[in-house]
Protein backbone atom coordinates (compact mmCIF):
# COMPACT_ATOMS: atom_id res chain seq x y z
CA UNK A 1 0.00 0.00 0.00
CA UNK A 2 1.36 3.44 -0.92
CA UNK A 3 2.00 5.78 1.96
CA UNK A 4 1.26 9.52 2.01
CA UNK A 5 2.58 12.67 3.60
CA UNK A 6 1.27 16.19 2.98
CA UNK A 7 3.96 18.74 2.26
CA UNK A 8 3.01 22.40 1.91
CA UNK A 9 6.28 23.33 0.19
CA UNK A 10 5.99 20.86 -2.69
CA UNK A 11 4.77 23.49 -5.16
CA UNK A 12 7.66 25.73 -4.20
CA UNK A 13 10.07 22.91 -4.91
CA UNK A 14 8.51 22.30 -8.33
CA UNK A 15 8.64 25.99 -9.22
CA UNK A 16 12.25 26.39 -8.07
CA UNK A 17 13.25 23.31 -10.04
CA UNK A 18 11.58 24.69 -13.16
CA UNK A 19 13.38 28.01 -12.72
CA UNK A 20 16.69 26.18 -12.34
CA UNK A 21 16.13 24.18 -15.50
CA UNK A 22 15.23 27.32 -17.44
CA UNK A 23 18.34 29.05 -16.09
CA UNK A 24 20.43 26.10 -17.22
CA UNK A 25 18.94 26.13 -20.70
CA UNK A 26 17.28 22.77 -20.09
CA UNK A 27 20.69 21.17 -19.65
CA UNK A 28 21.95 21.97 -23.19
CA UNK A 29 25.72 22.31 -22.91
CA UNK A 30 28.09 24.10 -25.23
CA UNK A 31 31.27 22.61 -26.55
CA UNK A 32 33.17 23.95 -23.55
CA UNK A 33 30.93 22.08 -21.11
CA UNK A 34 29.15 25.23 -19.98
CA UNK A 35 25.48 25.98 -20.54
CA UNK A 36 24.54 28.04 -23.59
CA UNK A 37 23.76 31.61 -22.59
CA UNK A 38 22.88 34.69 -24.62
CA UNK A 39 26.45 34.87 -25.88
CA UNK A 40 26.80 31.11 -26.28
CA UNK A 41 29.00 30.65 -23.22
CA UNK A 42 28.63 30.56 -19.44
CA UNK A 43 30.90 29.88 -16.48
CA UNK A 44 31.95 26.26 -16.39
CA UNK A 45 30.05 24.12 -13.91
CA UNK A 46 32.37 23.33 -10.97
CA UNK A 47 33.65 19.77 -11.16
CA UNK A 48 34.06 18.66 -7.55
CA UNK A 49 35.66 15.39 -6.51
CA UNK A 50 34.43 13.59 -3.38
CA UNK A 51 36.07 10.58 -1.70
CA UNK A 52 33.21 8.63 -0.11
CA UNK A 53 32.29 5.13 1.01
CA UNK A 54 28.99 4.06 -0.47
CA UNK A 55 28.87 0.54 0.94
CA UNK A 56 25.18 -0.19 0.37
CA UNK A 57 23.16 -1.69 -2.45
CA UNK A 58 22.95 0.76 -5.35
CA UNK A 59 20.39 -1.28 -7.32
CA UNK A 60 22.90 -1.86 -10.11
CA UNK A 61 23.56 1.82 -10.73
CA UNK A 62 27.03 3.30 -11.09
CA UNK A 63 27.65 5.70 -8.20
CA UNK A 64 28.45 8.43 -10.75
CA UNK A 65 25.57 7.71 -13.11
CA UNK A 66 22.25 7.43 -11.34
CA UNK A 67 19.12 9.48 -10.65
CA UNK A 68 20.31 10.53 -7.18
CA UNK A 69 23.62 12.10 -8.14
CA UNK A 70 22.01 13.74 -11.17
CA UNK A 71 19.38 15.31 -8.91
CA UNK A 72 22.05 16.59 -6.50
CA UNK A 73 24.02 18.07 -9.39
CA UNK A 74 20.97 19.76 -10.93
CA UNK A 75 19.77 21.23 -7.65
CA UNK A 76 23.23 22.55 -6.71
CA UNK A 77 24.68 23.53 -10.09
CA UNK A 78 27.74 21.31 -9.80
CA UNK A 79 29.39 18.34 -11.46
CA UNK A 80 30.03 15.89 -8.63
CA UNK A 81 32.57 13.13 -9.24
CA UNK A 82 32.62 10.38 -6.60
CA UNK A 83 35.76 8.42 -5.80
CA UNK A 84 34.17 5.51 -4.01
CA UNK A 85 35.48 2.64 -1.90
CA UNK A 86 32.87 0.32 -0.45
CA UNK A 87 34.90 -2.27 1.46
CA UNK A 88 38.34 -0.99 2.57
CA UNK A 89 37.58 2.68 2.93
CA UNK A 90 40.13 3.59 5.59
CA UNK A 91 42.99 2.06 3.60
CA UNK A 92 41.79 3.81 0.43
CA UNK A 93 41.56 7.10 2.33
CA UNK A 94 45.10 6.81 3.74
CA UNK A 95 46.47 5.97 0.28
CA UNK A 96 44.72 8.86 -1.42
CA UNK A 97 45.68 11.38 1.27
CA UNK A 98 49.32 10.29 1.08
CA UNK A 99 49.42 10.45 -2.72
CA UNK A 100 49.33 14.23 -3.05
CA UNK A 101 46.49 13.93 -5.58
CA UNK A 102 43.78 15.06 -3.20
CA UNK A 103 40.02 15.09 -3.79
CA UNK A 104 38.16 18.33 -3.11
CA UNK A 105 36.49 16.81 -0.06
CA UNK A 106 36.16 13.49 1.70
CA UNK A 107 34.44 11.51 4.43
CA UNK A 108 36.58 10.97 7.54
CA UNK A 109 35.03 8.38 9.81
CA UNK A 110 36.70 9.20 13.12
CA UNK A 111 38.07 12.16 15.03
CA UNK A 112 41.62 10.83 15.30
CA UNK A 113 42.01 10.60 11.52
CA UNK A 114 40.56 14.10 11.14
CA UNK A 115 43.09 15.43 13.65
CA UNK A 116 45.92 13.56 11.94
CA UNK A 117 45.14 14.99 8.50
CA UNK A 118 44.72 18.47 9.98
CA UNK A 119 48.08 18.23 11.76
CA UNK A 120 49.70 17.18 8.47
CA UNK A 121 48.39 20.30 6.75
CA UNK A 122 46.18 18.32 4.35
CA UNK A 123 42.88 19.95 5.30
CA UNK A 124 41.45 23.43 5.08
CA UNK A 125 40.35 25.25 8.26
CA UNK A 126 36.70 26.16 7.86
CA UNK A 127 35.94 28.73 10.54
CA UNK A 128 35.89 31.79 8.26
CA UNK A 129 33.81 30.05 5.61
CA UNK A 130 31.33 28.70 8.15
CA UNK A 131 30.92 32.18 9.64
CA UNK A 132 29.09 33.06 6.42
CA UNK A 133 26.48 30.37 7.19
CA UNK A 134 25.31 31.04 10.77
CA UNK A 135 21.91 29.37 10.34
CA UNK A 136 23.59 26.21 9.09
CA UNK A 137 26.07 26.17 11.99
CA UNK A 138 23.24 26.71 14.50
CA UNK A 139 21.53 23.46 13.42
CA UNK A 140 24.30 21.42 15.07
CA UNK A 141 25.03 20.86 18.73
CA UNK A 142 28.06 22.85 19.95
CA UNK A 143 29.83 19.64 20.97
CA UNK A 144 29.67 18.41 17.38
CA UNK A 145 31.68 21.41 16.23
CA UNK A 146 34.09 20.97 19.13
CA UNK A 147 34.75 17.41 18.00
CA UNK A 148 35.74 18.73 14.57
CA UNK A 149 38.46 21.04 15.93
CA UNK A 150 42.23 20.74 15.96
CA UNK A 151 44.23 23.39 17.78
CA UNK A 152 41.12 25.52 18.11
CA UNK A 153 40.07 25.52 14.46
CA UNK A 154 37.32 23.54 12.70
CA UNK A 155 38.61 21.11 10.07
CA UNK A 156 35.46 19.16 9.28
CA UNK A 157 31.72 19.51 9.06
CA UNK A 158 30.26 17.01 11.54
CA UNK A 159 27.75 14.53 10.20
CA UNK A 160 25.69 14.79 13.36
CA UNK A 161 23.11 12.06 13.77
CA UNK A 162 19.50 13.20 13.75
CA UNK A 163 19.24 10.65 16.57
CA UNK A 164 22.41 11.49 18.54
CA UNK A 165 21.64 8.98 21.33
CA UNK A 166 19.89 6.13 19.52
CA UNK A 167 20.04 3.33 22.11
CA UNK A 168 17.39 1.92 24.40
CA UNK A 169 16.56 -1.32 26.18
CA UNK A 170 13.86 -3.35 24.45
CA UNK A 171 11.75 -6.01 26.16
CA UNK A 172 9.03 -8.41 25.11
CA UNK A 173 5.76 -6.60 25.74
CA UNK A 174 3.88 -9.61 27.08
CA UNK A 175 6.70 -10.48 29.50
CA UNK A 176 6.76 -6.94 30.84
CA UNK A 177 3.00 -7.02 31.34
CA UNK A 178 3.14 -10.44 33.03
CA UNK A 179 5.79 -9.08 35.41
CA UNK A 180 3.44 -6.27 36.38
CA UNK A 181 5.77 -3.59 35.09
CA UNK A 182 4.58 -0.27 33.69
CA UNK A 183 7.02 0.46 30.82
CA UNK A 184 6.50 4.18 31.36
CA UNK A 185 7.96 4.10 34.86
CA UNK A 186 11.63 4.37 35.78
CA UNK A 187 12.83 1.34 37.71
CA UNK A 188 15.56 1.13 40.31
CA UNK A 189 18.44 -1.23 39.62
CA UNK A 190 16.94 -3.72 42.10
CA UNK A 191 13.57 -3.54 40.36
CA UNK A 192 15.31 -4.13 37.04
CA UNK A 193 16.99 -7.21 38.48
CA UNK A 194 13.68 -8.51 39.85
CA UNK A 195 12.02 -8.05 36.46
CA UNK A 196 14.81 -9.88 34.64
CA UNK A 197 14.71 -12.64 37.23
CA UNK A 198 11.01 -13.15 36.47
CA UNK A 199 11.82 -13.28 32.77
CA UNK A 200 14.43 -15.99 33.34
CA UNK A 201 12.08 -18.10 35.46
CA UNK A 202 9.31 -18.32 32.86
CA UNK A 203 10.39 -21.77 31.76
CA UNK A 204 13.12 -24.03 30.46
CA UNK A 205 15.51 -22.18 28.19
CA UNK A 206 14.32 -18.67 28.98
CA UNK A 207 16.71 -15.88 29.90
CA UNK A 208 16.23 -12.40 31.24
CA UNK A 209 18.32 -10.82 28.51
CA UNK A 210 20.68 -11.52 25.64
CA UNK A 211 23.61 -9.48 24.37
CA UNK A 212 26.51 -9.50 21.96
CA UNK A 213 29.77 -9.48 23.88
CA UNK A 214 31.99 -8.27 21.05
CA UNK A 215 30.14 -4.93 20.93
CA UNK A 216 30.76 -2.59 23.86
CA UNK A 217 27.37 -0.95 23.38
CA UNK A 218 25.72 -3.93 25.03
CA UNK A 219 27.71 -3.36 28.22
CA UNK A 220 26.33 0.12 28.82
CA UNK A 221 22.81 -0.95 29.75
CA UNK A 222 23.23 -0.60 33.52
CA UNK A 223 26.50 1.33 33.85
CA UNK A 224 25.03 4.75 34.57
CA UNK A 225 22.95 3.34 37.41
CA UNK A 226 26.28 2.69 39.15
CA UNK A 227 27.69 6.07 38.10
CA UNK A 228 30.23 4.18 36.03
CA UNK A 229 29.46 5.18 32.45
CA UNK A 230 31.67 8.26 32.07
CA UNK A 231 35.15 9.56 32.77
CA UNK A 232 35.24 11.63 35.96
CA UNK A 233 37.47 14.26 37.53
CA UNK A 234 38.28 12.95 41.02
CA UNK A 235 40.89 14.09 43.52
CA UNK A 236 42.66 16.26 40.97
CA UNK A 237 42.87 13.72 38.15
CA UNK A 238 40.76 12.53 35.22
CA UNK A 239 39.94 8.87 35.68
CA UNK A 240 38.41 6.65 33.02
CA UNK A 241 35.15 4.99 34.00
CA UNK A 242 36.65 1.49 34.15
CA UNK A 243 38.80 2.21 37.21
CA UNK A 244 36.00 3.86 39.20
CA UNK A 245 34.52 2.17 42.26
CA UNK A 246 31.13 2.27 40.57
CA UNK A 247 32.50 0.18 37.70
CA UNK A 248 33.51 -2.47 40.18
CA UNK A 249 29.92 -2.56 41.48
CA UNK A 250 28.61 -2.76 37.93
CA UNK A 251 30.86 -5.76 37.28
CA UNK A 252 29.48 -7.47 40.37
CA UNK A 253 25.92 -6.81 39.19
CA UNK A 254 26.67 -8.25 35.75
CA UNK A 255 28.34 -11.27 37.33
CA UNK A 256 25.22 -11.85 39.41
CA UNK A 257 23.09 -11.80 36.26
CA UNK A 258 25.45 -14.25 34.59
CA UNK A 259 25.83 -16.61 37.57
CA UNK A 260 22.05 -16.85 38.02
CA UNK A 261 21.54 -17.51 34.29
CA UNK A 262 19.57 -14.31 33.88
CA UNK A 263 22.09 -13.00 31.35
CA UNK A 264 22.47 -15.22 28.30
CA UNK A 265 25.50 -17.34 29.21
CA UNK A 266 26.60 -17.37 25.57
CA UNK A 267 26.53 -13.58 25.30
CA UNK A 268 30.30 -13.23 25.10
CA UNK A 269 30.56 -15.38 21.94
CA UNK A 270 27.26 -14.37 20.33
CA UNK A 271 27.57 -13.02 16.81
CA UNK A 272 25.11 -10.39 15.69
CA UNK A 273 23.13 -13.00 13.78
CA UNK A 274 22.96 -15.30 16.79
CA UNK A 275 21.88 -12.52 19.14
CA UNK A 276 19.06 -11.40 16.87
CA UNK A 277 17.87 -14.95 16.29
CA UNK A 278 17.67 -15.31 20.06
CA UNK A 279 15.87 -11.99 20.48
CA UNK A 280 13.31 -12.97 17.86
CA UNK A 281 12.86 -16.48 19.29
CA UNK A 282 10.70 -15.28 22.17
CA UNK A 283 12.92 -16.91 24.81
CA UNK A 284 14.96 -13.85 25.81
CA UNK A 285 13.18 -11.06 27.59
CA UNK A 286 15.37 -8.03 26.90
CA UNK A 287 18.28 -6.59 24.93
CA UNK A 288 19.78 -3.21 24.14
CA UNK A 289 20.19 -1.77 20.67
CA UNK A 290 19.26 1.02 18.28
CA UNK A 291 15.67 2.24 18.23
CA UNK A 292 15.29 1.19 14.58
CA UNK A 293 15.38 -2.52 15.50
CA UNK A 294 15.98 -3.41 11.86
CA UNK A 295 17.95 -6.53 12.81
CA UNK A 296 15.21 -7.75 15.14
CA UNK A 297 12.57 -7.46 12.44
CA UNK A 298 14.87 -9.00 9.83
CA UNK A 299 15.24 -12.02 12.15
CA UNK A 300 11.45 -12.40 12.24
CA UNK A 301 10.52 -10.27 15.26
CA UNK A 302 7.62 -7.84 15.28
CA UNK A 303 7.93 -4.31 16.63
CA UNK A 304 4.47 -4.38 18.16
CA UNK A 305 5.67 -7.24 20.38
CA UNK A 306 8.34 -5.14 22.11
CA UNK A 307 8.47 -2.05 24.31
CA UNK A 308 11.28 0.45 24.87
CA UNK A 309 12.26 0.84 28.53
CA UNK A 310 13.86 3.70 30.37
CA UNK A 311 17.27 3.06 31.99
CA UNK A 312 17.40 2.32 35.73
CA UNK A 313 17.73 5.04 38.34
CA UNK A 314 20.99 5.85 40.05
CA UNK A 315 21.42 5.11 43.74
CA UNK A 316 20.53 8.72 44.61
CA UNK A 317 17.21 8.41 42.80
CA UNK A 318 18.13 10.53 39.78
CA UNK A 319 17.39 9.07 36.31
CA UNK A 320 20.12 7.05 34.67
CA UNK A 321 21.02 7.33 31.00
CA UNK A 322 21.87 5.07 28.09
CA UNK A 323 25.40 5.88 26.94
CA UNK A 324 26.23 6.24 23.26
CA UNK A 325 29.66 6.78 21.76
CA UNK A 326 29.22 10.07 19.87
CA UNK A 327 26.58 12.31 18.30
CA UNK A 328 28.75 12.48 15.14
CA UNK A 329 28.79 9.65 12.61
CA UNK A 330 31.64 11.02 10.53
CA UNK A 331 33.14 14.26 9.28
CA UNK A 332 33.17 15.95 5.89
CA UNK A 333 36.58 17.55 5.39
CA UNK A 334 37.72 19.89 2.61
CA UNK A 335 41.27 19.41 1.41
CA UNK A 336 43.84 22.20 1.58
CA UNK A 337 43.93 23.31 -2.06
CA UNK A 338 40.32 22.79 -3.12
CA UNK A 339 39.01 25.60 -5.31
CA UNK A 340 35.42 24.80 -4.40
CA UNK A 341 35.23 25.12 -0.63
CA UNK A 342 32.29 27.53 -0.80
CA UNK A 343 30.35 25.24 -3.11
CA UNK A 344 31.05 22.23 -0.86
CA UNK A 345 29.76 24.03 2.23
CA UNK A 346 26.66 25.15 0.32
CA UNK A 347 26.12 21.53 -0.71
CA UNK A 348 26.27 20.40 2.92
CA UNK A 349 23.90 23.20 3.89
CA UNK A 350 21.51 22.12 1.15
CA UNK A 351 21.22 18.56 2.46
CA UNK A 352 20.09 19.97 5.83
CA UNK A 353 17.44 22.18 4.20
CA UNK A 354 13.80 21.16 3.76
CA UNK A 355 14.47 20.24 0.15
CA UNK A 356 17.61 18.29 1.06
CA UNK A 357 15.82 16.43 3.85
CA UNK A 358 13.10 15.38 1.41
CA UNK A 359 15.78 14.17 -0.99
CA UNK A 360 17.58 12.18 1.72
CA UNK A 361 14.55 10.64 3.42
CA UNK A 362 12.05 10.44 0.56
CA UNK A 363 14.21 10.23 -2.55
CA UNK A 364 13.55 11.53 -6.05
CA UNK A 365 10.15 12.21 -7.51
CA UNK A 366 9.20 9.66 -10.15
CA UNK A 367 11.63 7.07 -8.82
CA UNK A 368 10.69 6.86 -5.16
CA UNK A 369 7.46 8.83 -4.89
CA UNK A 370 4.83 10.75 -6.81
CA UNK A 371 3.12 14.03 -5.97
CA UNK A 372 -0.66 13.80 -5.85
CA UNK A 373 -2.72 16.77 -4.77
CA UNK A 374 0.20 18.25 -2.86
CA UNK A 375 1.04 14.98 -1.15
CA UNK A 376 4.06 12.72 -1.35
CA UNK A 377 2.84 9.23 -2.24
CA UNK A 378 5.57 6.64 -1.95
CA UNK A 379 5.78 3.97 -4.59
CA UNK A 380 5.48 0.41 -3.40
CA UNK A 381 8.59 -0.60 -1.47
CA UNK A 382 10.32 2.77 -1.88
CA UNK A 383 9.63 4.36 1.52
CA UNK A 384 13.04 4.57 3.22
CA UNK A 385 14.77 2.92 0.28
CA UNK A 386 18.34 4.09 -0.38
CA UNK A 387 18.47 6.82 2.28
CA UNK A 388 22.01 5.77 3.25
CA UNK A 389 23.12 5.80 -0.37
CA UNK A 390 21.70 9.27 -0.92
CA UNK A 391 23.37 10.57 2.23
CA UNK A 392 26.78 9.27 1.24
CA UNK A 393 26.44 10.89 -2.17
CA UNK A 394 26.47 14.30 -0.45
CA UNK A 395 28.25 14.08 2.92
CA UNK A 396 26.40 15.15 6.04
CA UNK A 397 22.73 14.72 6.94
CA UNK A 398 19.92 16.43 8.76
CA UNK A 399 21.40 17.00 12.24
CA UNK A 400 18.03 16.99 14.02
CA UNK A 401 14.93 14.80 13.95
CA UNK A 402 12.59 17.64 13.08
CA UNK A 403 8.97 17.14 12.08
CA UNK A 404 9.83 16.51 8.44
CA UNK A 405 12.42 13.86 9.31
CA UNK A 406 10.10 12.10 11.73
CA UNK A 407 7.16 12.06 9.33
CA UNK A 408 9.26 10.62 6.55
CA UNK A 409 10.88 8.08 8.87
CA UNK A 410 7.44 7.00 10.03
CA UNK A 411 6.70 5.77 6.51
CA UNK A 412 9.57 3.30 6.82
CA UNK A 413 9.47 2.37 10.50
CA UNK A 414 5.94 3.21 11.67
CA UNK A 415 4.58 5.50 14.36
CA UNK A 416 5.46 3.03 17.14
CA UNK A 417 9.10 3.23 16.08
CA UNK A 418 8.96 7.01 16.35
CA UNK A 419 7.71 6.68 19.93
CA UNK A 420 10.54 4.29 20.71
CA UNK A 421 13.05 6.64 19.12
CA UNK A 422 11.69 9.27 21.49
CA UNK A 423 12.53 7.03 24.47
CA UNK A 424 16.09 6.68 23.18
CA UNK A 425 16.54 10.42 22.60
CA UNK A 426 15.04 11.41 25.95
CA UNK A 427 17.18 8.96 27.91
CA UNK A 428 20.49 9.01 26.08
CA UNK A 429 23.84 10.59 26.84
CA UNK A 430 27.49 10.47 25.87
CA UNK A 431 30.78 10.88 27.72
CA UNK A 432 31.75 14.48 27.00
CA UNK A 433 35.22 14.31 28.58
CA UNK A 434 36.15 11.16 26.66
CA UNK A 435 34.74 12.58 23.43
CA UNK A 436 36.49 15.92 23.59
CA UNK A 437 39.87 14.72 24.83
CA UNK A 438 42.45 14.89 22.02
CA UNK A 439 44.29 11.97 20.56
CA UNK A 440 47.55 11.40 22.42
CA UNK A 441 49.97 9.56 20.08
CA UNK A 442 52.12 8.55 23.02
CA UNK A 443 49.33 6.35 24.37
CA UNK A 444 49.26 4.26 21.19
CA UNK A 445 52.28 2.42 22.57
CA UNK A 446 50.30 1.04 25.49
CA UNK A 447 47.78 -1.78 25.28
CA UNK A 448 45.45 -0.57 28.02
CA UNK A 449 42.21 -1.58 26.30
CA UNK A 450 43.21 -5.24 26.16
CA UNK A 451 43.86 -5.27 29.89
CA UNK A 452 40.51 -3.64 30.65
CA UNK A 453 38.54 -5.93 28.34
CA UNK A 454 40.17 -9.08 29.69
CA UNK A 455 39.41 -8.12 33.29
CA UNK A 456 35.85 -7.15 32.42
CA UNK A 457 35.06 -10.41 30.66
CA UNK A 458 36.67 -12.62 33.29
CA UNK A 459 34.85 -10.73 36.05
CA UNK A 460 31.42 -11.08 34.47
CA UNK A 461 31.70 -14.79 33.73
CA UNK A 462 33.12 -15.51 37.18
CA UNK A 463 36.69 -16.52 36.36
CA UNK A 464 38.05 -14.10 38.98
CA UNK A 465 36.91 -12.84 42.37
CA UNK A 466 36.09 -9.19 41.69
CA UNK A 467 36.48 -7.97 45.27
CA UNK A 468 39.84 -9.69 45.71
CA UNK A 469 41.29 -8.73 42.32
CA UNK A 470 39.96 -5.19 41.88
CA UNK A 471 42.71 -3.24 43.64
CA UNK A 472 45.39 -5.26 41.89
CA UNK A 473 43.73 -4.64 38.51
CA UNK A 474 43.68 -0.86 39.04
CA UNK A 475 47.27 -0.89 40.31
CA UNK A 476 48.55 -2.94 37.35
CA UNK A 477 46.58 -0.80 34.89
CA UNK A 478 48.23 2.33 36.26
CA UNK A 479 51.72 0.74 36.07
CA UNK A 480 51.13 -0.44 32.49
CA UNK A 481 50.64 3.13 31.24
CA UNK A 482 47.47 4.17 33.00
CA UNK A 483 49.24 6.78 35.11
CA UNK A 484 50.50 8.45 31.95
CA UNK A 485 47.00 8.19 30.47
CA UNK A 486 45.62 9.99 33.51
CA UNK A 487 48.41 12.58 33.49
CA UNK A 488 47.85 13.55 29.85
CA UNK A 489 44.07 13.69 30.20
CA UNK A 490 44.30 15.68 33.41
CA UNK A 491 46.65 18.25 31.87
CA UNK A 492 44.27 18.70 28.93
CA UNK A 493 41.26 18.88 31.26
CA UNK A 494 42.76 21.61 33.39
CA UNK A 495 44.00 23.66 30.46
CA UNK A 496 41.18 23.31 27.94
CA UNK A 497 38.05 21.54 29.11
CA UNK A 498 35.05 23.80 29.45
CA UNK A 499 36.97 26.88 28.29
Amino acid sequence: MATKWRMSSVLAVIVSFAVLMLGCGGGNKGADGGSNGSNGTAPEVPRITFLSNINVDTEGYDVNDNPYIRYVEERNGIDLELINESTNYEQKMYTVMASGDLPDFLVVNNKNDLMMFASQGLLMPLDELLAEHPDFVAKFEPISWELAKWEGQIYGIPAQRYDPTPLAAFALRSWVEDAGIDPEQTLTIDEYYAMLEKFASRGEGTYGMTAMGEVDLTYNLFMDAFDAAKYQYIDGEVRPNYILDGYKEWLKFMNKLYANKILDNEYIVNTGTQMWEKAASGNYGMWQWFWSQIEFETAGGKREDIVALKPPKKADGTPGKYLYTSPVRHYVAITKNSKYAKEIIKLQEWITSEEGIIYEFAGVEGLDYELKDGEIVFKEGRAGKNAGWRNKTVGVMSPVANETVQRLLAHSFGELAMQQMGVALENGTFDEIKLLAPFFPELAGYDLDAMVNEFRDKAIIGQIDIDKEWDNFVREWRKAGGDRFIELHTEWYKEHYGK
